[in-house]
């Protein structure tokens, strides 16, 4: 496989494991506010509480995706294997 393909695969396997991890850490947060929080706050406000979590989630997920991806490009030595997405203009 060519530099180009292998930059496709990696990209839709990562988006893949990023939703799934972003799926987890959602579940994880939600889980800690309903035994922790959810009694002491009220229900009109539960919602926000939740699009907080997700928002939350969204965050964290992206913090564990550029560490991980960092630290894989740097054991690995990536760039030798990926076409650059973005391309230097001349």
């Amino acid at each position: 496989m060519g530099k180009r393909a292998n930059t496709v695969l990696f990209i839709l396997g990562a988006t893949v494991v990023n939703l799934i991890v972003m799926m987890v850490v959602f579940v994880v947060l939600l889980t800690a506010f309903s035994f922790a929080l959810a009694a002491h706050v009220p229900p009109e406000s539960q919602q926000w509480v939740v699009l907080g979590l997700l928002v939350g989630s969204i965050a964290i997920t992206y913090f564990i995706y550029y560490r991980l991806v960092r630290f894989l490009t740097a054991k690995y030595d990536l760039e030798k294997h990926f076409e650059p997405i973005f391309p230097k203009r001349k």
